[in-house]
């Protein structure tokens, strides 16, 4: 099948045949929604097929999602790919997300229903970018921010029905500033009095208050609060938590989670926030990593998910309350640095999946133009875990 040109005639006629060709698999209502959906994406899917026919493909509970994949796409991107992981079934095959190039670990987020992907762009002092998938099956394009930089990977956090964005700054800048979105406009910047970082900070909701975790200077990990996202609480540290990435954070059977890789040996290490006070929970057993860590709450667990320190493939575990299970690679998915999960639903699914997104696992590779795209980690921050594959 081929969409009418541009320029030219309706594609009614092409969300009829969707609807008709999905009808015999997928309930009457969530094939019209596919083909609705269709109808109105079809820029965005001629530009994926480049001439040469694509791939639409979405998971179960999301089937308005249909990233189109180009047919002749390389199996090596800097783009940024989604998995889903849904309960005794595992993690599904890796689908690109979006294009376009992405420095950094992305961040997730859904806000009134809509999934948010945030991400640092290309360049020695990137824009920050976002995306949004609506709950009415459409797609937002990838759009810059309109005054904000970063040099690490962003944070999201949903707190008094406001999206909350955390970053550093861009090239030599490392303060930590913060956003929020209302659902219709980004305000500016508000700096976090206070907070530096070479790395990105985390950001959750605990306790009816925003919680923004960094590592300082000193690789310490430092943790200040705010109650209405505009003035916090003096930065403290973490009691024996140090850390040369970004920290995790998530909330779990009351108690705020903060996972992340030790400098020393990469082993990821745990502690808990429960009323006042910092426990230290030792190391997960044989899971390690060298790049940020994503952490969500499904299915009842704490559910991690890491990049192998001496390889590119990711991993993934699961905390029930009691234990941490064995640390499980997620065969067929690999990323130049660490993952993002979140929690989502799409408004024709009938139970919530987990979504995993993360930067695709090349260092270079060539674009449909033939121009070279290369990793630049402008400001070092990024270490080549396995030099072998410098000559990719």
């Amino acid at each position: 099948m081929r969409l009418a040109p541009s320029d030219g005639g309706p594609v009614s006629g092409f969300r009829s045949l969707v609807s008709e060709v999905l009808a015999g698999s997928l309930p009457e209502a969530m094939a019209e929604a596919v083909g609705a959906e269709l109808a109105g994406r079809a820029d965005r899917i001629r530009s994926a097929a480049r001439g040469a026919g694509c791939d639409l493909l979405s998971p179960w509970a999301a089937p308005t999602l249909l990233a189109p994949m180009a047919l002749d796409a390389p199996p090596r991107e800097t783009g940024l790919w989604f998995s889903v992981f849904e309960a005794g079934a595992g993690w599904g095959p890796d689908v690109q997300f979006t294009a376009r190039y992405a420095s950094e670990t992305p961040a997730l987020a859904v806000f009134r229903d809509d999934l948010y992907c945030v991400y640092q762009g290309r360049g020695d002092d990137p824009d920050l970018w976002w995306t949004a998938h609506r709950a009415d099956g459409s797609w937002s394009e990838d759009l810059p921010f309109p005054a904000h930089h970063t040099l690490g990977s962003p944070a999201l956090a949903v707190f008094q029905d406001r999206l909350y964005c955390a970053h550093r700054g861009g090239s030599g800048d490392w303060s930590i500033a913060l956003s929020s979105y209302d659902g219709g406009t980004w305000r500016p910047d508000r700096p976090v009095p206070n907070a530096e970082s070479v790395y990105g900070p985390a950001l959750a909701v605990f306790r009816d208050a925003l919680h923004l975790a960094y590592a300082d200077a000193a690789q310490r990990i430092m943790v200040t609060t705010s109650r209405d996202g505009r003035s916090w609480t003096a930065p403290e540290p973490v009691p024996g938590c140090a850390t040369t990435r970004s920290p995790a954070l998530a909330v779990y059977d009351g108690a705020l989670h903060l996972l992340h890789g030790n400098p020393k040996d990469g082993a990821i290490h745990w502690s808990r926030l429960r009323g006042t006070t910092w426990t230290l929970e030792g190391a997960l057993p044989g899971h390690r990593t060298r790049s940020n860590i994503g952490l969500a709450v499904f299915d009842g667990k704490l559910m991690c998910v890491h990049r192998d320190p001496a390889r590119q493939q990711l991993w993934w575990s699961a905390f029930d309350g009691t234990a941490w299970s064995t640390d499980t690679e997620m065969s067929g998915h690999s990323s130049k640095y660490g993952p993002a999960l979140a929690v989502h639903r799409n408004r024709t699914g009938t139970r919530d999946q987990l979504l995993c997104v993360h930067r695709g696992h090349a260092q270079r590779f060539v674009t449909a133009t033939g121009e070279v795209l290369t990793d630049e980690d402008p400001a070092g921050l990024h270490e080549l875990d396995d030099p072998a594959s410098a000559t990719d």
